[in-house]
């Protein structure tokens, strides 16, 4: 499938040889809409932050290639079963994170692996990224940045239909989409 493609059912893989100006890409999905009700290049995604967790949550999270890392609010960890403590004692780095003030210090971020997966129709795609998880109730929205996410899958914002145009990275993890 390629984005210059008209009619062509989102979710279909687009051949790997083309021509100029044009992007294959494995799946097309509108904007998600959070409860702000804006229309921004949001994905919705299910994480699960810890082996074990009973079921993953659902997140709807801004595509920021400005991003350096992908953030998620310890909010959502304590949702899904987790305490801040053990957030902070499992961590696998600490990050500092700049811009969430005009001036103040950064705030800290914990880095964890998480399995981030995509649905589209009756399939999807489960991907593997270390992201920062930073206090709760500090992010106002989850963010899906460049370290881990966008080094897995090339992503085409089409901003007049409001759509999001996929392309999967690792064959392997093409093959993987379920």
């Amino acid at each position: 499938m390629s984005a210059s493609s008209e009619d062509q059912p989102s979710g279909s893989s687009g051949s790997e040889s083309g021509s100029a100006g044009t992007l294959h890409y494995d799946v097309a999905l509108p904007y998600a809409v959070a409860s702000d009700a804006l229309l921004l290049p949001r994905l919705r995604v299910d994480l699960d932050f810890f082996a074990g967790q009973r079921q993953t949550i659902p997140v709807v999270a801004l595509l920021d290639t400005g991003a350096e890392f992908s953030v998620f609010d310890g909010a959502l960890v304590e949702q899904a079963g987790w305490s801040m403590a053990e957030v902070a004692r499992d961590a696998l780095d600490l990050k500092p994170i700049y811009g969430f003030t005009r001036r103040g210090p950064p705030v800290e971020g914990y880095v964890h692996e998480l399995a981030c997966y995509i649905a589209f129709g009756a399939r999807f795609a489960e991907l593997r990224f270390r992201a920062v998880i930073v206090p709760p109730n500090t992010l106002a929205f989850p963010v899906l940045g460049r370290a881990g996410f966008f080094e897995q899958v090339d992503v085409t914002v089409a901003e007049l239909e409001k759509m999001i145009y996929l392309r999967f990275r690792n064959q392997i993890g093409r093959a993987s989409c379920r």
